[in-house]
């Protein structure tokens, strides 16, 4: 022998030879194991996204109805706007014409009691 020269028996050799596998069918155990998790976290994250997709298509739904909804209510108090307006003219309309009317009237009146003072006063002649 050489001085420093490691000499194994052929006990130790297979010895070692027998951890060597063992490390490598552990280590493939651990690389099968993360690859099983890693398929998972990929299914789980695939479920994940298609239930956000699902949620985000029902909220943009959700938000174009209210958005119609919005301009429908927009609209109605534009009409009601437009409404309020022309009743408003409607009612200075009602009411010029209800105190001409009233005038008319008055005029008529004060003309009807001219016209009887008249006739009683050529009635007593």
């Amino acid at each position: 022998r050489m001085s420093g020269e490691v000499v194994f028996t052929h006990e130790e050799i297979s010895r070692l030879s027998m951890e060597k596998e063992a490390i490598i069918e552990e280590s493939i155990l651990q690389v099968e194991c993360a690859n099983f998790k890693s398929d998972e976290c990929a299914r789980n994250l695939a479920s994940y996204s298609e239930a956000l997709d699902a949620e985000k298509t029902n909220l943009e739904v959700k938000f174009s109805k209210l958005v119609l909804s919005h301009k429908e209510l927009a609209r109605r108090y534009m009409d009601s706007e437009a409404n309020v307006q022309r009743m408003s003219g409607e009612v200075v309309f009602i009411h010029e014409e209800i105190s001409r009317l009233s005038m008319e009237k008055e005029e008529i009146m004060e003309e009807s009691e001219s016209q009887l003072q008249h006739v009683n006063g050529r009635l007593k002649e």
